[in-house]
């Protein structure tokens, strides 16, 4: 008898995007600082004042969020400028990008 596997909540993450689009847009007013030196980043969200520090890999990811490259294609730089397999770097990726959409960091947009 096989048995199902109970979808994570990144499966429901990746489910509330429409099959269309996995592509992000950083909201309105919300920037990435680096200090001289400094090994992680601050984004900062100018609408609710609140800032995060992000670790380097975290900011890789911010920083190839342009509103064209699905999550499966940053998933991908990230795992080449790290040297690993895909398949291992994409649960990370999507768990970094549920957290940035949960901080209302971003946002998903439909491609027309």
């Amino acid at each position: 008898m096989k048995t199902k596997k109970a979808p994570s909540k990144k499966d429901d993450f990746l489910k509330r995007i429409p099959k269309a689009t996995k592509e992000f847009l950083f909201k309105p007013n919300v920037y990435l600082r680096k200090g001289r030196g400094v090994e992680s980043g601050v984004i900062v969200n100018l609408n609710t004042g609140r800032y995060y520090t992000i670790n380097p890999t975290g900011e890789k990811i911010w920083l190839a969020i342009n509103g064209k490259r699905t999550v499966y294609i940053i998933a991908s730089m990230i795992a080449k400028h790290f040297s690993v397999p895909k398949d291992r770097v994409l649960q990370d990726v999507l768990s970094v990008m549920q957290t940035f959409e949960k901080a209302g960091l971003i946002r998903w947009q439909v491609k027309r």
